[in-house]
């Protein structure tokens, strides 16, 4: 083989070198995009099993609503109940952890409603309005593929 001939042959093998270096870190940006992308969808998902799950499970919405005597007018009742709304936004994190690459952070309202009567009954019965409001932070983590609480 030729001096030229053995020159062709490195420039080709210098190029197939280069052309497989680049898809390899485009195949590896573009499976961690790709993973980036699944573990947000999940996430998104997650979210609302997570909320209906709490609202299953918890003393959640009117007909849970409580009735005590007033503690500001004697005399009165105070019926109150809490609901909780959907999530307002998430973010999800990278982790430096290859066992939980990602967490998960949701924020939502705990809202609750109160009504105010001369009777327990009147007071249960409403009309309710919404006398306070605060929010919830809640982090998730991700491992092995899902989300876990």
């Amino acid at each position: 083989m030729g001096e030229k001939d053995m020159a062709k042959v490195m420039k080709n093998l210098w190029i197939c070198f280069v052309v497989c270096a680049l898809l390899g870190c485009f195949s590896v940006e573009f499976a961690r995009a790709s993973e980036d992308a699944q573990a947000e969808e999940s996430f998104v998902q997650f979210q609302k099993e997570w909320i209906q799950k709490l609202r299953e499970h918890g003393k959640y919405g009117e007909e849970h609503a409580q009735v005590t005597e007033d503690g500001e007018k004697t005399g009165t009742y105070l019926a109150e109940y809490s609901v909780l709304t959907e999530p307002s936004s998430f973010e999800i994190k990278k982790t430096d952890v290859s066992a939980s690459p990602y967490v998960g952070v949701i924020h939502y309202e705990k809202q609750t409603y109160s009504c105010r009567a001369k009777s327990p009954e009147e007071a249960k019965r409403g009309p309710y309005q919404l006398t306070k409001s605060s929010g919830v932070t809640e982090i998730f983590r991700y491992s092995k593929g899902k989300w876990l609480y």
